[in-house]
């Protein structure tokens, strides 16, 4: 993934761009965990409703601009499902950097931030999950051209969600399923979160529905819908206090031959937006 100044976390890409890329049909694609330095691979997010069973995936696989971005059945040997992201700041940094707005930074300056880059077999295609025009709500999310606007960053919401349930089984710190506010949000009482649609909506579902933009919904006791919370494997931990590591503990050096002096000490809802396709997909 090309090194730039945005957290990215992205999902995956399905047959039809590894063959583009020139990857076997047949091959497992990269395991979910650490790649380059400060990059993670192969870790594609789901929601609690459905659980790690049904994964973020590319629409066909095919790496454009606009392909929609559905839930599909986890595999290793989906292409689709392949993101890679890493975590180089919080929104305040992308403020500086001129791809947050001014309330964005105001009401969110200390959340970590990302974009989701589509990396089928592990090869960049310099296209993140995002949405095409300012968020709003029903705004389907598609891949987007990375690092170009607030579109394609996305913010962990541990400010709005409460009580956040665990994640486990997944390398990196258990953050729990949290919602994921779109960079472009201009509503702070209700942001636009990423969303599955409601309304008895499944990944198994003819056409694909697409993953939606859409007003965060809680209920009153401030528990956000399932379908709006998010496990992203390797996304980092809340914001918090950084825990002390303990102090080495202190070595005596060997004494020298000729004395027995020592030395010094050592030192984590809308309807259905839902899509035709033409023709049987070879995964999604």
């Amino acid at each position: 993934m090309r090194v730039r100044y945005v957290i990215a976390v992205v999902t995956a890409v399905t047959l039809s761009v590894a063959l583009a890329f020139g990857a076997d049909a047949g091959a497992a694609t990269l395991p979910c965990g650490p790649g380059a330095p400060g990059v993670d691979t192969g870790c594609a997010p789901f929601t609690q409703e459905f659980g790690p069973s049904f994964v973020l995936d590319v629409l066909r696989g095919h790496a454009r601009t606009g392909q929609p971005i559905i839930l599909f059945r986890a595999s290793a040997h989906d292409a689709a499902e392949d993101f890679s992201y890493s975590l180089q700041g919080t929104v305040d940094d992308f403020y500086h950097r001129d791809l947050i707005s001014p309330a964005m930074m105001l009401h969110y300056s200390a959340l970590p931030a990302f974009e989701l880059e589509y990396t089928p077999y592990g090869r960049g295609t310099d296209l993140c999950v995002g949405v095409a025009t300012a968020a709003r709500r029903s705004a389907p999310v598609s891949l987007q051209p990375c690092g170009v606007s607030a579109r394609t960053v996305w913010v962990l919401d541990f400010f709005d969600a409460k009580n956040l349930p665990a994640v486990s089984g997944f390398p990196g710190p258990p953050v729990g399923y949290v919602p994921v506010i779109n960079g472009s949000d201009a509503n702070f009482s209700h942001p636009y979160v990423a969303t599955y649609p409601a309304g008895g909506s499944a990944p198994q579902d003819r056409p694909r529905p697409q993953v939606v933009i859409a007003n965060l919904i809680e209920f009153s006791e401030g528990t956000v819908y399932d379908n709006q919370m998010w496990g992203i494997p390797q996304a980092g931990a809340a914001p918090g206090p950084a825990a002390t590591a303990p102090a080495p503990a202190a070595t005596a050096a060997p004494a020298p031959a000729a004395t027995a002096a020592s030395g010094p000490p050592a030192a984590a809802a809308p309807g259905p937006t839902t899509l035709s396709e033409p023709g049987p997909p070879a995964f999604s």
